[in-house]
């Protein structure tokens, strides 16, 4: 049989090839089905992957178990079957996930508790400094329904640029932290949680106009006349 060459698995755009428990540590021979017919060699399938149903997966499994403990006892150690079940896997770390969420998710609402706070000061800072600004506003004509609409409008914006820098920037850290766990854990399925996403987005929003309204009655209690000699 002549060889035609080699070829570089880790070149950039090279097909996804399914190999061995070895991986990239040995060398593959590829050629083509006729050919592998002439050595005269016996067909094997060195990697099976079964999806199961969540309810029918306890029979099948059990049932795979005793077919590969049946073909491992005639069968020579470096030949035999073995067998990875994903459920069992995550069973066995169950409670290293759930510590690690219960960290994360403690990290997490400090760090959201440390960003509505920080949010809060700065919107009330900004009133204070332009308290002043917005009575001139209102003496030259501004209605308190336009003032209110400013300070909804500038809420909303900030909402959204928190929105926009977690759906960017906050998915691209997830995505890079969920493909280095899949690196190390290769049943793991990377999957954004949206519906966090979408509830916290919602929470958020309500705070951001409660706290624009708080204002608007804030920066509005009194007179203009009253509000200017304070200023």
């Amino acid at each position: 049989m002549k060889c035609s060459g080699y070829i570089d698995i880790s070149a950039k755009h090279f097909p996804k090839m399914q190999m061995t428990v070895n991986g990239n540590y040995i060398n593959y021979f590829i050629i083509s089905e006729k050919g592998f017919e002439n050595l005269g060699m016996e067909e094997k399938y060195f990697a099976l992957s079964i999806n199961a149903d969540k309810q029918k997966e306890p029979v099948m499994k059990q049932k795979i178990k005793s077919f590969v403990q049946e073909y491992n006892k005639d069968t020579e150690e470096w030949n035999q079957i073995t067998l990875y079940c994903n459920s069992d896997l995550l069973a066995a770390a169950k409670k290293y996930i759930t510590a690690t969420n219960l960290v994360l998710g403690t990290l997490g609402a400090i760090l959201l508790f440390i960003g509505i706070m920080n949010y809060i000061n700065t919107i009330f800072t900004d009133i204070q400094v332009r308290k002043h600004e917005l009575v001139i506003m209102e003496s030259i004509g501004m209605t308190g329904k336009q003032l209110r609409k400013l300070l909804m409008m500038e809420g909303i914006g900030y909402w959204g640029i928190v929105l926009a820098l977690e759906a960017t920037a906050g998915y691209m850290v997830l995505w890079m932290m969920g493909k280095r766990i899949k690196e190390q854990l290769p049943y793991f399925k990377f999957s954004y949680p949206w519906g966090c996403f979408f509830l916290l987005a919602v929470i958020l929003l309500i705070m951001c106009a409660a706290i624009s309204e708080y204002m608007y009655r804030k920066s509005v209690s009194g007179s203009i006349s009253e509000r200017l000699k304070l200023e």
